[in-house]
């Protein structure tokens, strides 16, 4: 796990080396083991490493092979890099060090593009071809590791986080983009397209490769998932084999490993498996919790484990350290988020620092095996619509007897409206302006992406597709601020493919979601695990901490300040009434108010007020009267972020 980035000069001229060298140091995070770089005519490439395969300096990045012709940084990991060695080996290839870089980048001058479907694992990577002057930039199928770039005049430049690139190419200040916003306010949606909240900036991406070759910049698709969906587990023990093959992968390197444990299903299924099929117990977890009966604490399912683990650990996120750490958060991040959950995360990564280099996460199996509630109207609505019934009715039939929520009922009966008519249900209950409204929900892609009707198959595979991506950014975020490097076990794409090719009998039973995946884990997981319904996460009790003393102070500041009165996205009144009856306790509309904040606060994280420095005087202000100590140095000063929506 790496950061990577770098220059491309279409006239062949190199690139300004203080240019890349900002880059590479706003990258320093991703990597403090080692720094390198690499120029050559018309190309630039900047590099850190975080060491976690062959910890030597055979390691070290930008690596070249094939007498000069082929350099790469690269970021991630491909497990299987052992078995391929093996065989280029076996083509009589040489290797210098026992990286899996050597092996990327060997596969690469031996198969070209072709060598991508052979990786199994997690990767963004930049590969050089001296002789036919090419930059050849890759991402991973689902989209796990990070890659952003921005095509300027004559030149493109590429980075792991978009802050690298913020001023790095000459031009007009990149501005905001405000359908990203629109959908953020409005949908709870980030990172469904190719777009970021900076015009100008996309991401690659997943299961995409770009080439930039004398001044011409072409991307291509390399992976489908689609069409790689085949081979359904026949029976749960068959999906539990290959599941412990992908847990079992996720354990090389060498360093230490340790899991990030919820409380939930998913990562308690990786815990289990490490357990009771690897025979592993030396492993350390890390979890967030806050109190018996608060909301989000898992603890009461995390101490299941307690009589099998002797090194677990907790960490207690808290109104307080949020708004102590909002400056930084934010400035982590990069972009707004739509909740806090991803906060308690970043506190998670921040414990396990102190403890581990590597850590397992269990992201990506709410997408596959329809782990939120909306996919089962999903599923019923095609029971409903394919005239099964008496499945239909046995579903409602065993919910009701276990008293569990009709959330899934209900979104199936929402379904059957037009896709027009639930988004604008959905914006209802949202403060947003009617002219950013009226001129952004046209050509937003959301409701077309995931409120259009489908089948269970296609509702699962669209959502790891277009909806998967943004919790995979937090964690590639918030680990990497803390030197980590987090691995998704349930993304191996060999258990991906085979999932999504299973019936619905098998991912939904008896009103309970992920139904293969609770018979595997039948004596990995303890039964109180096994048997919940509820969906958390990394949640946290965001209601209660936005009625703290100093949130009241910094939220009512910044609802009262000129930026929030002028700003054409929310409106004011419509804002300032619903803060009321939250603080009331009439109704829960912490996400609303985290959005506002979260966007104000990123304001002035990457604007300096530019074009009115009246919101980021105003957000001050009110951060300093709720005691938060500012560091000047958070803000870039040569960022040249313009707030002019794009």
């Amino acid at each position: 796990m790496c950061g990577v980035c770098g220059i491309v000069n279409f006239d062949g001229s190199v690139p300004d080396q203080a240019a890349v060298l900002l880059m590479t140091e706003r990258l320093q995070h991703r990597g403090p083991d080692d720094h390198g770089a690499f120029s050559a005519p018309g190309i630039g490439f900047g590099f850190v490493r975080l060491s976690i395969v062959d910890l030597s300096i055979a390691g070290h990045q930008p690596m070249t092979v094939r007498a000069g012709r082929y350099t790469i940084v690269f970021n991630g990991e491909v497990y299987n890099h052992e078995e391929l060695r093996e065989e280029l080996e076996a083509k009589g290839i040489r290797f210098e060090s026992k990286t899996d870089t050597e092996v990327v980048v060997q596969a690469f001058a031996e198969w070209g593009v072709s060598a991508l479907s052979r990786f199994n694992g997690m990767f963004a990577f930049a590969i050089y071809d001296a002789r036919e002057r090419t930059l050849f930039l890759a991402r991973d199928r689902f989209g796990i590791k990070p890659l952003y770039y921005q095509h300027g005049t004559g030149q493109v430049a590429f980075a792991s986080e978009i802050q690298a690139l913020l001023g790095v190419l000459p031009g007009p200040p990149v501005s905001v983009d405000a359908q990203a916003v629109f959908d953020y306010l409005a949908f709870e949606r980030v990172d469904a397209g190719e777009g970021t909240f900076y015009a100008g900036i996309n991401k690659l991406s997943a299961g995409h490769y770009l080439q930039v070759r004398s001044g011409t910049v072409t991307k291509h698709r390399w992976y489908r998932l689609a069409d790689n969906i085949r081979g359904a587990f026949e029976d749960p023990d068959e999906y539990r084999e290959l599941f412990a093959s992908a847990v079992r992968y996720t354990l090389r390197g060498d360093v230490p490993v340790g899991v990030s444990l919820s409380g939930g299903l998913d990562s308690s299924s990786i815990v289990g498996t490490l357990i009771h099929a690897l025979g592993r117990r030396d492993f350390p977890t890390f979890s967030a919790v806050y109190g018996a009966g608060a909301r989000g604490d898992e603890s009461r399912y995390i101490h299941e484990f307690s009589p099998l683990l002797a090194n677990m650990h907790e960490t207690v996120p808290s109104a307080e350290t949020l708004i102590e750490e909002l400056p930084a958060f934010v400035r982590a991040q990069g972009e707004p988020v739509t909740r806090t959950g991803p906060y308690a995360q970043y506190k998670v990564m921040e414990l396990a620092q102190r403890h581990v280099k590597v850590t397992l996460e269990g992201q990506g199996a709410d997408e596959v095996l329809a782990g939120y509630h909306p996919l089962l109207g999903v599923y019923y609505r095609q029971l409903l619509l394919g005239f099964e019934w008496h499945t239909l009715a046995r579903e409602f039939l065993a919910t009701r007897r276990a008293g569990a929520s009709l959330t899934g009922f209900a979104a199936a009966a929402r379904s059957l409206a037009p896709s027009g008519m639930q988004a604008k249900a959905a914006l209802a209950k949202h403060s947003l302006s009617a002219d950013f409204v009226a001129s952004h929900l046209p050509t937003s892609i959301v409701p077309g992406l995931f409120m259009k009707p489908a089948d269970l198959r296609g509702a699962l595979t669209n959502m790891v597709e277009h909806k998967l991506e943004h919790l995979l950014k937090w964690t590639d975020l918030n680990s990497m601020r803390f030197s980590i490097e987090s691995r998704v076990p349930f993304l191996d794409h060999r258990l991906v493919e085979r999932t999504l090719a299973l019936p619905p009998s098998l991912v939904v039973r008896n009103g309970l979601t992920k139904f293969i995946l609770r018979e595997a884990m039948a004596g990995f997981v303890p039964a109180a695990i096994l048997a919940r319904r509820d969906k958390v996460g990394f949640g946290t009790p965001e209601a209660e901490w936005f009625r703290t003393p100093r949130f009241r102070t910094l939220i009512g500041d910044l609802l009262e300040s000129r930026f929030f009165t002028e700003q054409p996205y929310v409106d004011p009144k419509r804002a300032r009434a619903t803060w009321h009856r939250h603080l009331a306790g009439e109704t829960n509309a912490a996400r609303q108010i985290w959005k506002w904040t979260n966007l104000c606060l990123w304001h002035r994280e990457f604007l300096r007020g530019r074009q009115n420095s009246t919101p980021t005087r105003a957000v001050r202000i009110g951060l300093a009267r709720s005691g938060i100590r500012l560091n000047s140095s958070l803000v870039a000063p040569d960022v040249g972020l313009s707030w002019k929506p794009a």
